[in-house]
């Protein structure tokens, strides 16, 4: 447990700009120096730190995959959460133009062929990566209802942060000058339906 808490901290400090991605890797150098295995926790903590980096310019896919082959080489099968996390990394790209709606796909793809369901925390990563490319006018509304749509096709429902991710889209629509509050109107009204309580 030593090393998973000192990879947290460094995922949290990651998270406030005070950590780099290599910090997190020297941290599983370490653990293996120490002829200990990393576990599951391990790598879904050095990919939060991946994810958080990436936010700011200071990750890339490149890190994720390298999260990926380390879980490989240690024995370990990655688990919707590893995924959940390399859909993080990718809105995280996507806000600074450099991942496309259609890389969130392939990381579904993936988890189809390992047999892993996306849950909700899946889909709003999902609709995070839509929302970042709609910042940089490369996505549309019909792009986040189309993560909708998959969602009610696997039987996932949509809750709070979906469909705030849902509004980020329109967000980002608006800000290229297109018309994005008849469909905003439209989501909150879609979620009183749903129960779905709007937050602050």
């Amino acid at each position: 447990a030593t090393y998973n808490l000192w990879l947290d901290v460094v995922a949290r400090s990651a998270r406030c700009g005070k950590a780099e991605v290599s910090e997190g890797f020297k941290v599983l150098n370490k653990i293996k120096a120490a002829g200990l295995t990393p576990d599951v926790n391990t790598f879904r903590s050095l990919m939060d730190v991946v994810a958080w980096s990436a936010r700011r310019g200071g990750a890339s896919m490149h890190n994720a995959e390298k999260v990926l082959d380390e879980m490989s080489l240690a024995g370990r099968h990655p688990t919707v959460g590893t995924f959940n996390g390399l859909m993080a990394v990718l809105a995280g790209m996507a806000s600074r133009n450099q991942a496309t709606v259609e890389e969130g796909y392939r990381v579904l793809e993936r988890m189809q062929q390992r047999n892993l369901q996306p849950t909700a925390v899946t889909f709003s990563a999902l609709m995070a990566v839509v929302a970042g490319s709609a910042r940089q006018g490369k996505a549309t509304i019909r792009d986040g209802e189309m993560v909708l749509e998959n969602m009610s096709r696997r039987g996932v429902a949509a809750d709070v942060v979906t469909y705030n991710a849902l509004l980020a889209v329109c967000v980002g629509v608006a800000q290229h000058g297109k018309a994005a509050l008849p469909e905003a109107l439209a989501i909150l009204n879609r979620m009183k339906r749903a129960s779905i309580a709007p937050d602050a």
